[in-house]
């Protein structure tokens, strides 16, 4: 059409026509900058007579009609269809959890999982060690504060969540009442991955007066998550669900650098009837936490 060869289409983000589609007035106001925002927005334009028609940055065409909205467009602002195109699809997981490795390392983000240094010097004060406090908040800065696992897991699904085109589900109920850690699937809807989060190294007790839990890699590791997650996924395939690959995410906060908690895992460390699932099963390099700067 003539119309919108016209050069106002180029220049403004808001052009009026009316019903002879004769050009009546223009803008280049932004929108606003979120999907949900910019959707009320153009629905709160459509009073009385007026129509709105919404050219997406992909080409897609919406419109809105008595506050309502139609047609095929999903975004809505360039912003959030760049935010979209910058996220992974799932068969980069890897290389995402990779990234994750990084962000680790920030303060902002390992502070959260360690006791801080107020909780160690009650610590100290409760259980009275013979040595001095500054050593014992410096042989303990390793500690990590009670239940980590939780904080752990959730900040993971946090970063998966906000990189990656997946639905990501927590802690889902399996039939047979174990939970899936953090569960995702593909765009589609179609493609089931899981990852199991465990921790070693030590905590904190929930009353913070005294040592917790202590993990190790045995058989914390090798072989007792390497039987659950391969059970997940016999349990999931029972179940008719597609599932990929089963995902064992360890986050390592041992106090000294030890190898890898996954070294030597093999098939036998399941049991023989579950052995035929082993190959959809990746023990992912262990996440390294330390509390480099305590607080």
């Amino acid at each position: 059409m003539n119309l919108f060869r016209n050069a106002i289409f180029l220049t403004n983000r808001i052009v009026l026509v009316d019903s002879d589609l004769a050009i009546q007035n223009s803008n280049n106001d932004p929108f606003p900058d979120g999907d949900n925002d910019a959707r009320r927005y153009f629905a709160s334009l459509t009073t009385g007579d007026m129509v709105v028609f919404h050219v997406a940055p992909n080409a897609t065409v919406n419109f809105f009609i008595d506050g309502n909205d139609y047609g095929d467009g999903i975004f809505y602002t360039r912003a959030t269809l760049t935010r979209y195109e910058e996220l992974k699809p799932i068969e980069q997981l890897e290389d995402v959890l990779n990234e994750y490795r990084i962000r680790l390392s920030y303060q902002d983000t390992y502070l959260k999982f360690f006791v801080n240094k107020s909780g160690l010097r009650a610590l100290y004060a409760a259980m009275k060690p013979v040595v001095s406090e500054d050593t014992f908040l410096n042989n303990n800065r390793h500690l990590l504060n009670n239940k980590p696992e939780e904080l752990f897991r959730e900040d993971m699904r946090e970063y998966i969540s906000q990189h990656m085109r997946v639905v990501v589900s927590r802690e889902v109920m399996l039939e047979d009442l174990d939970r899936l850690d953090i569960k995702l699937t593909d765009e589609m809807g179609s493609d089931l991955y899981f990852i199991e989060v465990k921790w070693v190294g030590e905590s904190i007790h929930n009353s913070g007066q005294k040592m917790g839990t202590e993990y190790k890699a045995q058989p914390r590791i090798k072989p007792d998550a390497v039987k659950q997650v391969v059970g997940y996924i016999d349990e999931l395939l029972k179940e008719d669900k597609n599932v990929k690959i089963g995902y064992l995410a360890v986050f390592d906060a041992r106090k000294e650098d030890l190898e890898d908690t996954g070294t030597g895992i093999s098939e036998d460390d399941v049991p023989e009837n579950l052995r035929q699932h082993f190959h959809r099963f990746v023990k992912l390099p262990d996440f390294r936490v330390k509390n480099i700067n305590p607080r």
